[in-house]
């Protein structure tokens, strides 16, 4: 078998400080937006530069675009703390099973094991539990029922 080498060279960013984040994407820092902390394995949008808020499937399409995991225990509100765009994430949400799929939530932040099929409000797919604690979080666009 013949390799061939294209130059690329592979790079582990993951953060092993962070107990939250079991691999994937590299953490950001961003700032919370909302009035109230946001904790961990709550699901967010990006809400002007560098801030977010808690995604939710009964709001805005904009609120429905869940971007990002809170992988941080709790962020203070204005504080500045940690999230994933992608990837396992220990304590998201109520402990499922495995396989077990992920749904953006009608409350504010949360992951749900059932979709939102209510007329008007948005479908978002998550992600899957991969054991009883981590959840692979991998979000997909909003879909308007």
């Amino acid at each position: 078998m013949n390799c061939v080498n294209f130059g690329i060279s592979i790079i582990s960013t993951q953060t092993p400080s962070a107990p939250a984040h079991a691999g994937g994407w590299s953490p950001l820092s961003l700032t919370n937006s909302e009035a109230a902390p946001i904790t961990v394995g709550q699901v967010c949008y990006a809400f002007g530069n560098n801030l977010v808020k808690l995604a939710q499937s009964d709001g805005s399409a904009a609120e429905a675009e869940a971007l990002y995991l809170v992988i941080d225990t709790s962020i203070a509100a204005a504080a500045v703390g940690r999230v994933v765009a992608g990837g396992v994430v220990r304590g998201a949400g109520a402990a499922m099973s495995y396989g077990a799929l992920g749904f953006l939530s009608a409350t504010a932040g949360g992951i749900s094991a059932t979709p939102n099929l209510t007329a008007g409000q948005y479908n978002v797919l998550l992600g899957h539990w991969i054991n009883a604690t981590d959840f692979q979080f991998n979000p997909q666009l909003p879909i308007l029922n």
